[in-house]
């Protein structure tokens, strides 16, 4: 099996692209590591949903004239990323391709605000969603959250503005603090606007080469892992308990616990479950972390479905030697989870 290394990322600042399609993204965001780098293998995100554009990853070969062994895409709703990241880090750690591209991109500018929400409602199940959408799913879970902790709903705008203040940092932006939060529009009590993030267009892509063909590997991707939990939450044993998560982290690797944690959620009780349940499995560690150091998923705006190839494009730029990272992608309400283990190799 071959260490898998990270060998080049770019992305393109979310935003509202309003001239350029989903393959215009996709393209775009390739363009340059393949450029750098020739692939053997294409491994695609992007939901249908809002173009109803299938098979990305055979646009994305005939846009960039490509010819590889195998084109692959992913439609998983808000972990597609993920699940491309993870078919392709098995391909090339089994030395089926050498060097895999892995593409993910989402194209909402164009839709209503409404219509960008359903996008969130796409991993419920629909027959078992009690006739509640996301949105008030996740409120009634926030609630459940604070009548069983014990907690006012703060809790959520101080995560918010947490990740917020991340991202300003990087960006020069401004970070609304978390009492601005707090006064923002209620979309589901007690959650309001601020606690789910901006759906908004955007692209990004990675290479992920054996470690032997990388020319400067910075960053290895060690692990991965994914397991699924019941839909609804509702009919989960502790709706308050990400058992997914609890699942992926202990069929990765055990070793050394992980110097920083990134968590791609698109709303704050979810991220905040997530970190309950990394408690619960590493609790001698978990408040070490360094979280969502670049804002998150939640900070700059949410690419539906490729979110966490975003972060890791973050992990990558900023890896120094010897760190280790957890990265978690989080489907919905927990019900579809991907964790990958990565260090930095300076």
């Amino acid at each position: 099996m071959s260490r898998v290394a990270i060998a080049a990322a770019h992305v393109l600042e979310p935003g509202n692209f309003w001239d350029k399609g989903l393959a215009d993204l996709l393209s775009e965001a390739a363009a340059p590591v393949v450029a750098a780098q020739p692939v053997d293998g294409i491994f695609c995100a992007a939901t249908a949903l809002p173009e109803h554009q299938a098979d990305a990853a055979a646009i994305v070969a005939d846009r960039l004239a490509l010819d590889p062994k195998i084109a692959l895409s992913f439609d998983c709703a808000d972990v597609s990323g993920a699940a491309a990241l993870y078919s392709a880090w098995l391909h090339v750690r089994s030395g089926a391709c050498r060097h895999a591209l892995v593409a993910g991109a989402a194209k909402v500018s164009d839709a209503s605000e409404a219509r960008r929400l359903s996008l969130m409602d796409s991993s419920l199940d629909a027959e078992a969603a009690r006739g509640l959408d996301f949105t008030a799913q996740a409120g009634l879970l926030a609630g459940e959250y604070c009548r069983a902790r014990g907690r006012d709903a703060s809790v959520f705008a101080e995560t918010a503005a947490a990740n917020f203040a991340a991202w300003a940092a990087q960006s020069g932006r401004h970070a609304p603090t978390s009492a601005e939060l707090r006064r923002d529009l209620p979309v589901a009590p007690p959650l309001v606007r601020s606690d789910f993030a901006q759906l908004l267009d955007g692209g990004c892509a990675l290479v992920l080469s054996d470690i032997e063909s990388c020319k400067s590997p910075r960053l290895c991707l060690d692990a991965m892992a994914s397991a699924t939990d019941v839909v609804s939450v509702w009919d989960r044993k502790d709706p308050l308990s990400f058992e997914a998560v609890r699942a992926v982290l202990s069929r990765l690797p055990q070793g050394e616990h992980p110097d920083r944690l990134e968590i791609d959620a698109g709303v704050t009780i979810a991220q905040i479950l997530c970190e309950e349940a990394i408690q619960a499995v590493h609790p001698e560690k978990s408040a070490a972390y360094s979280r969502n150091r670049r804002g998150g998923s939640q900070g700059r705006g949410r690419v539906f479905g490729s979110s966490s190839l975003y972060q890791l494009a973050d992990i990558h730029e900023i890896a120094a030697r010897g760190e280790t990272a957890l990265l978690l992608a989080v489907a919905g309400l927990g019900s579809h989870v991907f964790g990958a283990r990565l260090s930095g190799l300076g």
